[in-house]
């Protein structure tokens, strides 16, 4: 939580109260999730690799920094190796949040869009 006051020239003050933000977030874990992205930064195509994820049915989400869900995709992990590409020229260059939710476990990282 937090609170901004301005105070202009004049002495008039405005007041901004927020609640409940998330100013970090944890990182995925290697050996939890097992995903691997790449290239990062990436700059026409994001490959996700899963490991050892078979029969399970992720949900990938790209946010940007200010937390708008700008892209998603989900995708049913039929193979011992399997990948999910993404397009992502749509992008503007940055730093942006993937999460990956698989099951009832949230995992999340960082992607650079060059």
């Amino acid at each position: 939580d937090y609170n901004v006051v301005a105070t202009d020239a004049n002495g008039c003050e405005v007041e901004a109260a927020i609640f409940d933000v998330v100013a970090d977030v944890s990182a995925i874990g290697t050996n939890a999730l097992q995903l691997e992205i790449f290239p990062n930064p990436v700059n026409e195509s994001a490959t996700f690799n899963f490991k050892s994820l078979t029969g399970k049915r992720v949900e990938i989400s790209i946010y940007n920094m200010i937390g708008e869900k700008v892209m998603g995709a989900q995708a049913e992990i039929n193979s011992r190796h399997a990948s999910v590409t993404m397009d992502v020229q749509s992008l503007t260059k940055g730093v942006y949040w993937i999460e990956v939710v698989c099951e009832s476990k949230t995992y999340r990282t960082e992607m650079m869009k060059k």
